[in-house]
């Protein structure tokens, strides 16, 4: 019998403990897929190269876990110490498929320990009007730029939020399933901005689907939230398997009628899957949240949301910077004295889309904020075009149940 993910993990920890690259590899199918800050890794070598790096980066380190399991996947925030060093922002991903780690993409930022300074009391909202905004199909206006709080944890993500509002976003993305949207509500209540200068987004998990349960599940979001509405409510992913997203959409719809949700959208839905969903629904989704980056770039869906005129907006908006260190946007960001990271967010608001950049580091929330002072060429907008090869960071819609 397969293991289950659970316990792939905790054998994984148990290997990771040992530091034996080959017994830690041979938790990996033999197709497995590394995506690490360093690059794409394939296979049970690429693996031991991969995991060899970060354990020689945390030698001795104390390590904490925060999990998140969501059937063949799992979402992992970490964090580590060692003598001289921290990891404060660590994301991985896990995919797993028979009972063993086919996938996992590994972020995490090596920094120097430091004496950490108390935060101020009392934020200074900064304005937002440099920020453009989309209108969507049901005349709506949405920041184009907004703030992500996947994987971070609830404890964590009051701060975070507070030091997005104080750089100047206004919209923030959360989720049922991400387990924080409590902390999200806590940020918003405390910064004193008015409830119509925020745009508030939160999606339905997979388990919830139905609808009676969606009427539920809604509820407690927004209690949680501790708001009186949202300003856009998802459907997290589609399951199509379960083929509940139709009766879903139409809790939605009502939720939109009774004036507690202002936008309806969805989130990793395929083709055929808007095109099942809007046949005979009273509203067309105004969004549909994908993952979309240089490395995934979507041509086709983004081609069906002009068609039926939904917005798109980008989750995983860097590929947890898998393509960071593309030749071809490192040489863009060097002639635009800007970051690798800022060069590919321009890009997407340049093609249009609706982005949701994370961090937890006050340093890089105000650094992706700032990508409204230059603009990238034909030509270089082309060379990132150039990028697309399939790559993805999570999930494929059509296999997360």
């Amino acid at each position: 019998m397969s293991r289950t993910p659970q316990e792939v993990f905790a054998d994984h920890g148990n290997r990771l403990g040992t530091g034996d690259l080959d017994l830690i590899s041979r938790n990996y199918t033999e197709d497995a897929v590394l995506l690490t800050p360093g690059g794409t890794l394939t296979g049970r070598e690429g693996v031991r190269q991969g995991i060899g790096a970060l354990l020689a980066d945390l030698p001795d380190a104390d390590w904490q876990l925060t999990p998140r399991f969501a059937g063949d996947v799992l979402f992992l925030q970490w964090s580590a110490t060692t003598a001289g060093h921290e990891v404060t922002d660590g994301v991985d991903t896990f995919v797993f498929r028979d009972g063993l780690i086919s996938a996992q993409t590994v972020r995490y930022t090596l920094t120097p320990r430091t004496t950490r300074t108390a935060r101020k009391a009392t934020p200074t909202m900064a304005p937002h009007n440099s920020i453009p905004t989309v209108t969507l199909n049901n005349g709506t206006e949405i920041p184009q730029l907004g703030f992500g709080v996947f994987q971070v944890p609830d404890t964590e993500t009051t701060a975070a939020v507070t030091a997005a509002l104080e750089a100047g976003y206004r919209s923030i993305d959360t989720a049922a399933i991400y387990g924080n949207e409590a902390g999200v509500g806590k940020a918003l209540a405390a910064s004193g901005l008015d409830r119509g200068e925020l745009f508030v987004t939160t999606k339905l998990w997979n388990a919830d689907q139905g609808y009676d349960s969606t009427l539920r599940a809604f509820d407690a979001s927004l209690a949680k939230l501790g708001l009186d509405h949202v300003d856009m409510y998802l459907i997290h992913w589609p399951t199509p398997a379960r083929d509940l997203y139709r009766d879903t959409w139409k809790a939605i719809e009502k939720l939109v009628a009774d004036g507690r949700v202002r936008t309806a959208g969805v989130s990793n839905f395929q083709p055929d899957h808007l095109r099942r969903l809007t046949d005979g629904a009273n509203l067309v989704p105004a969004v549909n949240q994908i993952e979309l980056h240089p490395g995934l770039q979507q041509t086709e869906l983004r081609a069906v949301h002009a068609e039926l005129g939904i917005a798109t907006e980008a989750w995983s908006p860097l590929a947890q910077g898998a393509v960071l260190g593309d030749e071809a946007i490192t040489t863009i960001a060097t002639t635009h004295g800007k970051s690798p990271a800022q060069v590919v967010l321009r890009w997407h608001l340049q093609l249009g889309n609706i982005v949701i950049p994370k961090s937890v580091t006050p340093v890089r929330i105000r650094e992706n904020l700032d990508v409204f002072d230059f603009t990238l060429t034909d030509a270089e907008m082309a060379s990132i075009a150039g990028l697309d090869r399939d790559l993805r960071t999570g999930p494929h819609p059509d296999q997360l149940s």
